[in-house]
């Protein structure tokens, strides 16, 4: 189900640029080296369904990322980097 919803993604999204407010800004002052800028929609949905992954299990957790990144395109793959 997780590979079928995160390859899906922008057939729901779209792939334009995140359309930042000036209080997004603010709020990823917070994370330093985090540029939110440059990212589109797609990438920020991709990264919130590998950050919704339940943690518990690290090595099945990075199998899944493992398994993302070998069989994604290199478009996809910058939401597992």
């Amino acid at each position: 189900m997780f590979f079928t919803a995160f390859s899906a993604v922008p057939r729901y999204t779209g792939k334009k640029d995140l359309e930042l407010t000036l209080e997004d800004w603010q709020a990823a002052e917070v994370v330093t080296g985090w540029a939110p800028g440059h990212w589109s929609v797609e990438q920020a949905a991709r990264t919130l369904l590998i950050l919704a992954l339940p943690p518990d299990d690290a090595e099945q957790y990075l199998r899944v990322l493992e398994q993302l990144f070998t069989t994604a395109d290199v478009g996809d793959r910058k939401s597992v980097v």
